[in-house]
């Protein structure tokens, strides 16, 4: 029967593959709470300490096997919502750069305009009286 707890075992810790896979997918991981695999990593920490004290090795390698999918499935939600959080501030930097040149640009085309015009010739400034 210890064939049955290992399969199961192989099958609950398994079932993280498919969400490691699709956050390396889509890489992002905002709507991804990081508490969920810290305290999930910190449970089965708990329960290899437990099932190797009780001499049940086979549960805790299953355990420690899940403690490395879980450290794994932390550090993707970390690193991607890092990632997430540093191109959103760029975009908003790379945003107000654009819209502050676009106006720089706006201005000085105005000013241009303006010392573009032809004074009229009657003008003191071009006959050169005041």
């Amino acid at each position: 029967m210890a064939w049955l707890g290992v399969i199961g075992m192989w099958m609950i810790e398994g079932s993280y593959i498919p969400q490691l896979v699709r956050l390396y997918r889509i890489k992002d991981a905002e709507d991804f709470s990081p508490w969920f695999p810290l305290l999930n990593f910190l449970g089965r920490l708990c329960a290899v300490i437990y099932t190797v004290h009780r001499g049940d090795w086979v549960l805790a390698f299953g355990f420690l096997l899940g403690m490395g999918l879980r450290a794994t499935l932390l550090g993707q939600v970390v690193y991607y919502k890092r990632r997430t959080r540093l191109m959103r501030t760029m975009e908003q930097q790379f945003e107000a750069a654009r819209q502050t040149s676009a106006i720089q640009e706006e201005l000085e085309i105005e000013g241009a305009d303006v010392f573009a015009k032809e004074l009229p010739l009657e003008s003191p400034i071009v006959v050169g009286k005041w």
